[in-house]
């Protein structure tokens, strides 16, 4: 029995487990509120694998000030581990019941292995600071490290 070329390679495919493969799509979205009328809210994404770097290709939020006065200051993206932070470029719009902003990024950059990615804005005046965030990028193989733990697992 013949089988179609594409089923052949959709089974070699799916016999290779992912932790082989030398990228993956990577896509998030957080959702953050804040009611402590306070300057800092941030938004925390799931933690990057530990044999993986992430690619951020873009980044892009909206955020909503509960308050047409209240002063908005920025967006950035970093993680825990220290990368960024990066900016979001901003484009303000008023709306009758507050005041929202539009905020991207288009990288690329990278953030490190195991961190969690985290999105802060920075706003005062507002009682209620909410905001919507998307991550796309790439997972990459994360390079190996120098030293005899490297060189073992070069050797394997």
């Amino acid at each position: 029995m013949r089988r179609p070329a594409c089923a052949l390679a959709a089974a070699a495919f799916a016999a290779v487990p992912a932790s082989a493969l030398p990228a993956k799509y990577y896509q998030e979205n957080v959702f953050k509120s804040c009611s402590t009328g306070g300057i800092f809210c941030q938004a925390v994404f799931p933690a990057i694998p530990a044999d993986r770097v992430l690619r951020v290709n873009s980044a892009s939020c909206r955020v909503f000030l509960s308050s047409r006065t209240a002063v908005f200051s920025h967006v950035q993206l970093g993680s825990d581990k220290g990368d960024g932070p990066f900016y979001l470029d901003v484009t303000s719009i008023s709306n009758a019941s507050g005041r929202t902003f539009m905020a991207t990024f288009a990288g690329p950059v990278f953030l490190s292995q195991s961190s969690a990615p985290r999105v802060s804005t920075y706003a005062t005046g507002a009682s209620t600071v909410s905001f919507d965030c998307n991550i796309s990028g790439v997972l990459e193989k994360a390079p190996l490290e120098a030293g005899p733990a490297a060189a073992e697992a070069e050797a394997d």
